[in-house]
C-alpha cells in the first residue's frame, strides 16, 4: 500500500489515518505546500514519522512532494507524479481528511478513474 498524506491547515489530522494502516504501508508520500509555515509543519510531521518508524522497526519509505497548490501546473504534475509511484493504481491511496479542496478536487479528477483510492475522515465526529 502507498499512502500519499496531503497536509493541509491542521498538519496533525492525517496521522490517524496514517496510524490505522501502518503494517500496511510499503511507502508514505507527504505532500505539502510550498507556503513557509506548511514546510515548516511538513518538516515537523516527517521528522515524527521517520522517528516513529524507526522506533517501531518499520521499513517503508518515507518521502515528501513539495507543490504550489496555487498553481494548475503544479496540481497536475502531482497527479502524475502520483501515478508513478506503483505500476498497480490500485495499491495507492490518498488521504484528503486535511488535503486543500483545489488539490484534493484536481487529484480526484485525474486519478480516480484509474483506480486510485481516496481516504478521509471526519477529524471532528
Amino acid at each position: 500500500m502507498i499512502l500519499v498524506s496531503i497536509l493541509g491547515d491542521f498538519h496533525s489530522s492525517i496521522l490517524p489515518i496514517f496510524y490505522n494502516f501502518k503494517d500496511q504501508i510499503t511507502k508514505h508520500i507527504l505532500v505539502y505546500d510550498d507556503s513557509k509555515r506548511d514546510m515548516q509543519n511538513a518538516k515537523s510531521i516527517s521528522k515524527g514519522i521517520k522517528k516513529f518508524i524507526k522506533k517501531n522497526n518499520y521499513s517503508f519509505l518515507e518521502l515528501n512532494y513539495r507543490l504550489d497548490e496555487d498553481s494548475k501546473e503544479a496540481l497536475d504534475r502531482c497527479a502524475k507524479y502520483i501515478l508513478t509511484l506503483s505500476a498497480i493504481p490500485e495499491d495507492i491511496y490518498i488521504n484528503t481528511t486535511d488535503g486543500y479542496s483545489t488539490l484534493t478536487t484536481i487529484l480526484n479528477h485525474k486519478l480516480f478513474k484509474h483506480g486510485v483510492n481516496f481516504l478521509a475522515y471526519d477529524m471532528y465526529e
